[in-house]
């Protein structure tokens, strides 16, 4: 059996999603809250860090039902820690492996390490967890296993215009979508609203105002707040093709990459490791940076090539933790 554990308190949804389309009677899924993640309470962390560094299993996360849940799991069984980032604390988890028999214990990373504090987590993870990883270059770099990113499929009653072959979006729908916070991209995305408007493609870019925000705006407003995932959705669907502009330094394939292709949307991106991908064609992904701008109205509105995504469903995916 393999047990899987989440943060279902603070993760991103899309780990919500994929996991609960999951159909292997040899998983099971185990929401774990912050008993195996980010601990709030400060006195609490402090002593949860002195117990992991003097190897002294502190308890003070876990309830009763937890740890007779985790006393139940077997040496011949595997566990995997799922979350959208480098987010399971190893000081917490420590105790956890105290109780814990199996023997076989994953951690997947669906982040990149962008800085020393990330750096720091991850050689932790590393003393508990066999750590796989969907950044190719952290894989290499930090001698991780890689593998691919993985994406919740669109439910079957999604607008039949995006499981269409060659369909194309309803009229008065965007050429052009993003959302997502600021993270020091403003400028970068204004520059390609511009360029975009300038050649007649409508753009909807919702970029949500943080801390490195610039205080004028220009051609694009900044949000106070995001949106909710159903009206993310809402908008995915009326949307020809979705932008993927991803933080400095982050290489591994995107959830909004993935989720665009899988309701067969054109992808607009300035990563082009997304090229090391199986999914990648250039019908489908256009990478800033490699091709003129002046092609992006004719790559918009050409038909959407076929590509197969099966190995970036979860139940293919979770193949890899099952062998």
């Amino acid at each position: 059996m393999l047990y899987v554990f989440y943060n279902d308190v603070d993760s991103n949804p899309c780990a919500a999603l994929a996991l609960a389309q999951l159909e292997n009677p040899q998983v099971r899924v185990v929401p774990a809250g912050k008993r195996l993640f980010l601990f709030r309470n400060s006195f609490a962390r402090l002593a949860l860090h002195l117990g992991f560094r003097l190897k002294i299993p502190l308890m003070l996360n876990f309830s009763r039902d937890f740890i007779r849940l985790v006393k139940g799991i077997k040496e011949e069984d595997s566990i995997l820690v799922f979350g959208s980032g480098i987010c399971v604390s190893p000081r917490i988890a420590f105790p956890f492996f105290k109780i814990c028999k199996a023997k076989r214990r994953f951690k997947w990373v669906w982040d990149s390490v962008l800085d020393a504090e990330d750096e720091k987590w991850l050689l932790e993870l590393k003393e508990c967890f066999d750590v796989f990883t969907f950044d190719k270059s952290d894989a290499k770099k930090y001698g991780l296993t890689y593998k691919n990113t993985v994406c919740a499929e669109p439910p079957k009653s999604a607008d039949s215009s995006a499981q269409g072959q060659d369909a194309a979006p309803a009229s008065g729908a965007v050429d052009l979508y993003f959302v997502g916070y600021d993270r020091g991209r403003y400028e970068r995305l204004n520059a390609l609203f511009e360029k975009c408007a300038q050649m007649g493609l409508s753009c909807k870019f919702l970029v949500v105002r943080d801390e490195s925000s610039p205080s004028a705006e220009k051609s694009i407003p900044l949000m106070q707040k995001g949106i909710a995932p159903q009206e993310n959705y809402k908008n995915l669907l009326e949307a020809r093709s979705v932008l993927d502009i991803p933080a400095q330094g982050q290489h591994g394939l995107t959830q909004r990459t993935a989720e665009g292709l899988f309701l067969r949307k054109k992808i607009v991106t300035d990563n082009p490791f997304v090229k090391d991908e199986a999914l990648f064609n250039e019908q489908n992904v256009f990478i800033l940076g490699e091709r003129d701008t002046s092609e992006l109205p004719s790559f918009i509105r050409s038909p959407f090539a076929p590509v197969d995504l099966k190995p970036y469903t979860i139940n293919e995916w979770i193949k890899t933790f099952l062998s």
